[in-house]
């Protein structure tokens, strides 16, 4: 350095010193830096450290299986009988009426009294017939129809002496057959249903002792030529 003057000795000497600053603040480390006084040598002041903690976990449910209790034994249940009940026995249906019944027993049932007789009077029509049962029958009569329907008509008794035809016109003669007479020829004449639905007379009425026997579901009546009339509770008839 000779022939240098001071001032630029002090001159190349700060330039050296910034250029190791220039250097120290890349490559050299904060002590080497405090050394040329470029950097305080106070300690910063410590930073806290957050540590993370975790959430605590909730506590894991046990399924515990529930503890079986024996049921009680139950005795076994008997099985139902089979056995079948005897099926009520009729009383005895004597003659006339046995050997009808046992074919019609189902439909009319059994006899609910012994057979009795009367006197009977039946008489024909076009279309049906009538029967009046003297034991049963006070100011009624049997009004059978050709379709095997039946039923009873109600009117007030014949009187003795009493004129025998009661509805005398043109078409209706003092004759029999065609027009019936006495206790028939007055239901006839005066239940418009009993005309128009059997028609005129084919006879006259006539009388006999008949058997009749009541039963559960109807009853039967036998007239003096052994025929048996069937009347069922359900309002029809057979003949056999």
């Amino acid at each position: 350095m000779k022939g240098w003057t001071r001032d630029q000795i002090i001159a190349i000497a700060g330039l050296l010193v910034a250029i190791v600053a220039c250097i120290a603040d890349l490559v050299v480390v904060p002590e080497v830096r405090r050394w040329f006084g470029l950097e305080s040598s106070t300690t910063p002041p410590p930073v806290d450290t957050v540590v993370p903690v975790s959430p605590t976990q909730p506590p894991t449910q046990t399924n515990i299986p529930p503890t079986l209790i024996p049921s009680a034994t139950l005795p076994p249940t008997s099985e139902p009988s089979n056995t079948s009940l005897p099926t009520p026995t009729c009383p005895t249906v004597n003659a006339p009426f046995a050997t009808v019944w046992t074919s019609v027993q189902e439909k009319v049932g059994c006899p609910t009294g012994n057979t009795i007789s009367g006197l009977v009077a039946e008489e024909n029509f076009e279309r049906g017939k009538m029967f009046w049962r003297e034991p049963v029958d006070y100011a009624q009569a049997l009004v059978l129809f050709n379709d095997g329907r039946w039923r009873i008509y109600q009117h007030s008794p014949y009187v003795e002496g009493s004129a025998e035809f009661s509805c005398l016109d043109a078409t209706t003669p003092a004759q029999c057959p065609p027009t019936p007479k006495r206790g028939f020829g007055m239901m006839w004449c005066n239940i418009p249903e009993i005309r128009s639905g059997l028609g005129n007379a084919i006879d006259c009425e006539r009388g006999y002792q008949g058997l009749m026997q009541q039963f559960e579901q109807g009853f039967m009546l036998q007239t003096d030529t052994g025929l048996t009339y069937i009347f069922y509770d359900n309002g029809q008839w057979e003949r056999r």
